[in-house]
């Protein structure tokens, strides 16, 4: 299990959105092309990279947001 902070420092994060529901952090990672979802554990401040999300379109997210069901993402 990683620290939150090794994780945002590891991936070069341009947004980031906390789903308090589901505790999970959603990351938009501009240097992989990617969304990546952390499952946080106990705190916020440790977690794991529970999912990695792209899509062939996706150039480089620049930001996030998460509302039910739905997730938006900023990409450039």
């Amino acid at each position: 299990m990683l620290k939150c902070r090794q994780i945002l420092a590891y991936e070069n994060p341009t947004g980031v959105c906390y789903d308090a529901d589901n505790e999970i952090l959603y990351i938009a990672n501009y240097n992989h092309h990617n969304i990546l979802c952390v499952r946080l554990k106990g705190s916020m401040l440790y977690g794991e990279i529970e999912e990695q999300m792209t899509h062939p379109d996706l150039v480089s997210p620049e930001n996030i947001s998460v509302k039910n069901d739905y997730i938006a993402v900023a990409d450039l």
